[in-house]
């Protein structure tokens, strides 16, 4: 699993570059506690197995789905949507820096999908909207005893 340890540190890396964030975390339980906004959340998704190659050591083609959560506290209750659309626009030029879907040693991401807008009980105008990520990477088996 050293591909998903890269991938993910270099996801979060990104994330830390857009303007203003506060808070970037793997841990989703600081989304019921934590007032820093704007935040992201990085959320492990499914994990399969997608082709299998023997080559001198086994190695898997695998797809993983991540969700990253942003939360922001608008403005107003009226101007939070627009305010998050802008905050995705930033949100999505740092995973895609410099126009790039490569992430990773060997890996490829995809946007899969976009959640609607979610009004989240825990402050004053705050609103969340979750991007799903398809990441295709390989995981190389001998990479284990390195």
């Amino acid at each position: 699993m050293i591909e998903r340890g890269e991938i993910l540190e270099e996801l979060k890396d990104r994330l830390k570059t857009v303007s203003g964030v506060a808070l970037v975390t793997r841990n989703w339980r600081k989304s019921a506690t934590t007032t820093a906004r704007p935040a992201i959340f990085i959320v492990d998704r499914q994990d399969t197995v997608q082709k299998t190659m023997a080559r001198p050591s086994p190695e898997f083609q695998r797809e993983w789905l991540i969700s990253v959560v942003a939360v922001i506290s608008g403005t107003s209750a009226e101007s939070a949507p627009s305010e998050m659309d802008d905050f995705i626009k930033l949100v999505k030029k740092a995973i895609y820096v410099d126009q790039r879907r490569d992430i990773g040693t060997h890996s490829v991401l995809i946007e899969h999908s976009m959640s609607q807008l979610v009004f989240p009980p825990t402050g004053k105008n705050t609103v969340a909207r979750e991007l799903v990520f398809s990441i295709t990477y390989r995981e190389q088996i001998a990479a284990l005893w390195d």
